[in-house]
């Protein structure tokens, strides 16, 4: 911020001296360059600054790196989108001509608008519509900012106040228009000079606000024709090409505008998107430029290693494995030595593979259990764990210094890429073996009946073969989602937290008379587990009990074996049950908070690895990991260790949902629920920003009736009390995460979503149960105080 004060003082300064010093000599300064041509040289050092860093921003469409990459592919037929246009004709063809490049394109066309501009700088600028001139294009200059924009903005402006003083009122309708698309600051550029001159009358500020409001709408058009050109030039596909010339000549821009409004954002775990041709979809050159990015910090992290390694897998979804070996070609492509799994395989796999393998890095493409339409790429680093800071940023970084297509190595070196497949099954899967801690209730059960399913997934052959490997039987598949499919028929979604993707597996149950129904998402990394409640209903639990099961086996089952040091561990995310932390209390052993995510659950094992073990550790939206040999959360070893306690529990004479009440019994009752509040577009996101800042300044003091006496805000890292005493929480990094505590154990978490356009409420509310026979009336109490929570909060 010290530099941005620093810029506007001497654009002040600057201004003012100009004025008094031009008025000074009493015009005699008419035939010297004036103070607007100091507006326009900052201005174009600006430009050429934005040039030479290929400064990205989403809406700079006439600058920057997109608009530079594209202005060569638009010159080889510029009259494509804009031939019935006589003067962009002209300039078209006298640009070809005479060879001049996109750069001298770009500034002769802005020139024009500013020539004619130049006239109204001296007789309507005042000292204070020059310094906010001024004051924008420095600040461009100085942070690399796409100044060609902020100088068209000035021009038009100028040309719009002048056309108003004039009651030009046509031309200054269609002029504003244009100069909405620029930037906000166009409003400034305007509305000071108005001020000054106050020509305003009853229609004008209709005429405003109509021009402004159909300019905001121009970017996208201008964006969409920069890009879609560009995509029909060298270095794409024919394919690609025909896909977007189909969008164009369709009379619906919808698609065209969705497919190339924006660059689909490489995050801080990757890509996420919907498939098909454009720069906001996944496709062969989105992956490419992450793959290239990946690429270029990888050789700049391990520049001191002979040879560079990385695995690459990928789930059963539409294009993935197109995916991974486009990435697998560019890996190679840049000297880097690839792994490739023969087929689609679990993410944790992928995980385990970096490690055994000794690997730099790993990606796996896959969306996890979104809807068919998408796919994604998530990066992982040398430890198996999805990518954390530094790394992360840098990444970032290097992907977006990709400006084009022809910066992509897409030519595969065949020599460095080498297909694993059942080595590493056979090793995964042995080690997932060790993990069992029950082999004779195992043995003593093995006929126990398990429905699985792999809901169309990857699941589909490793986590039979691993129940199998316990000991387990009876395994009972369900033909129909056993079939590969990334078009997942036979459910709305491939989500085993949706009641409806567990009901053909409890349709078959029932048809079996099963004990157990169990699934796996897509890629296999997150578990869904419906056991039989007392009246004989299949009941689907949720993600906290599921945590709740494996975490007090775990450390009971320890405990029993007597393999318990003082040295133990678990983890669970800050929106995670604070029932789990009861149980560990009473069995004397540390519980870590982490952020939710199980890159934060891998960064607390890697920090402890050597010092202590490592039990289990989990989050609330079905994901657990039991074992330090792979760092993201894992489903192949999770149901396999959910069968064993089955067992388990049978042989102390329960089935598993009286395991859970006797679990309730001894350490108090406790109900959890998640709430997802969807604000979709620009304003949506920004009512969820204001949202969250009025959470801050005005933090609820009761929740339900019951006082709120701890608040803990992880984008501070400050934990305050009810009597306004502070606490430094202790946190690897912040987070945009809110949380209240009342006195009777209840607990509201508030947190926007990283990757979706949601808000999401986690709500907590404790009990007690005198037996195993008093779970419904505890149950009954807890959705009482749920829902008068839910009013409270309007959601």
């Amino acid at each position: 911020m010290g530099e941005l004060w620093i810029v506007l003082a001497v654009s002040c300064g600057l201004a003012f001296l100009s004025e008094k010093y031009t008025f000074a000599w009493n015009g005699r300064l008419s035939k010297v360059p004036n103070y607007g041509i100091v507006v326009l040289l900052i201005a174009y050092l600006s430009f050429f600054a934005g040039l030479r860093t290929g400064y990205n921003d989403t809406y700079t469409y006439m600058s920057g790196y997109k608009a530079m990459a594209a202005f060569p592919d638009i010159l080889t037929d510029f009259s494509w989108k804009l031939g019935d246009n006589p003067g962009f004709t002209l300039l078209n063809s006298m640009m070809k001509a005479a060879g001049f490049s996109a750069q001298t394109f770009v500034l002769t066309y802005s020139i024009l608008f500013v020539a004619a501009a130049v006239p109204f700088l001296k007789k309507y600028s005042s000292s204070f519509t020059l310094s906010i001139f001024l004051f924008v294009c420095a600040y461009g200059y100085l942070f690399s900012m796409a100044a060609i924009k902020q100088c068209a903005s000035i021009a038009i402006g100028l040309i719009a106040i002048h056309c108003m003083l004039k009651k030009k009122w046509i031309s200054y309708v269609l002029i504003i228009s244009l100069a909405a698309t620029f930037h906000p600051y166009i409003l400034l550029f305007l509305l000071m000079p108005l001020l000054r001159f106050k020509p305003w009358t009853g229609g004008t500020w209709i005429l405003l606000l109509t021009a402004v409001g159909a300019g905001l709408f121009l970017p996208q058009i201008i964006g969409t024709v920069v890009d879609a050109a560009a995509l029909l030039g060298d270095g794409y596909d024919d394919a690609t090409k025909a896909e977007v010339a189909k969008m164009l000549e369709n009379e619906d821009k919808t698609e065209l505008i969705e497919s190339f409004y924006k660059d689909l954002e490489f995050g801080t775990g990757g890509l996420r998107g919907i498939m098909g041709v454009g720069s906001n979809r996944m496709n062969k050159y989105t992956v490419g430029a992450a793959t290239q990015g990946f690429s270029n910090y990888l050789k700049e992290a391990f520049a001191d290693r002979d040879e560079i390694s990385v695995v690459v897998g990928h789930d059963v979804r539409n294009n993935s494995r197109f995916f991974a070996e486009t990435v697998a070609a560019v890996f190679s492509a840049n000297g880097i030595k690839v792994y490739l799994f023969e087929g689609c395989r679990p993410t944790p796999e992928m995980s385990f593979a970096i490690r055994e393998l000794g690997c730099q890095s790993g990606v796996i493409i896959t969306a996890s259990h979104n809807p068919k339409e998408y796919n994604g790429y998530k990066a992982y680093w040398e430890d198996g764990a999805q990518v954390i800071a530094p790394h992360d940023v840098n990444i970032i970084k290097n992907v977006n210094e990709i400006q084009s297509v022809k910066d992509i190595k897409f030519e595969a070196d065949k020599s460095k890429i080498v297909i694993i497949g059942k080595e590493i099954d056979d090793k995964y899967l042995a080690k997932i073996k060790t993990l069992s801690l029950s082999p004779d209730a195992i043995k003593k059960y093995h006929d126990l009946k398990i429905v699985y399913t792999p809901i169309h997934g990857t699941g589909r052959d490793l986590i039979p073969a691993s129940l199998k490997n316990f000991g387990f039987t009876n395994i009972i598949h369900v033909p129909e989602q056993d079939v590969q499919d990334g078009n997942f028929p036979t459910v709305e979604s491939p989500n085993p937290e949706v009641p409806s993707a567990m009901a053909m597996g409890i349709a078959k149950a029932k048809e079996t008379g099963a004990d157990i129904v169990m699934a796996s998402d897509p890629d296999a990394d997150r578990i869904g587990v419906v056991l039989k409640d007392d009246k004989g209903e299949f009941v689907l639990i949720n993600g906290n009990q599921i945590q709740l099961i494996f975490l007090n086996y775990l450390m009971a089952r320890n405990k029993e074996l007597g393999l318990l040091t003082g040295k133990e561990y678990i983890v669970k995310t800050i929106v995670t049950s604070e029932l789990i932390k009861t149980i560990a209390d009473a069995q004397n052993i540390k519980m870590y908070d982490c952020f939710t995510g199980f890159k934060w659950i891998a960064a607390v094992i890697r920090e402890n690895e050597g010092k202590a073990r490592y039990l289990g550790g989990g989050e609330e939206s079905f994901g657990f990991l039991a074992e330090d040999f792979v760092r993201d959360k894992d489903s192949v070893s999770a149901i396999s260790l959910m069968a064993e306690i089955a067992a388990w529990a049978k042989d102390k004479g329960l089935n598993m949902y009286e395991m859970l009440k006797d679990i309730y019994v001894k350490y108090g009752f406790s109900k959890e629920l998640g709430i997802s509040v969807v604000r979709k577009g620009k304003s949506g996101a920004e009512e969820i920003v204001a949202m969250m800042k009025n959470f801050r300044e005005n933090p609820p003091k009761d929740i339900a009736g019951e006082k709120v006496v701890l608040m803990k805000d992880f984008q501070t890292l400050e934990a305050t009390d009810d009597k306004g005493n502070k606490t430094k929480l202790e946190m690897p990094a912040t987070s945009n995460v809110l949380q209240f505590f009342c006195a009777d154990g209840t607990k509201m978490s508030i947190r926007p979503s990283g990757t979706e356009p949601k808000i999401k409420f986690y709500i907590e509310v404790k009990g007690k149960m005198a037996d195993l026979n008093d779970y419904d009336r505890a149950d009954a109490e807890a959705n009482k105080r749920v829902e008068a929570i839910k009013a409270q909060f309007g959601i």
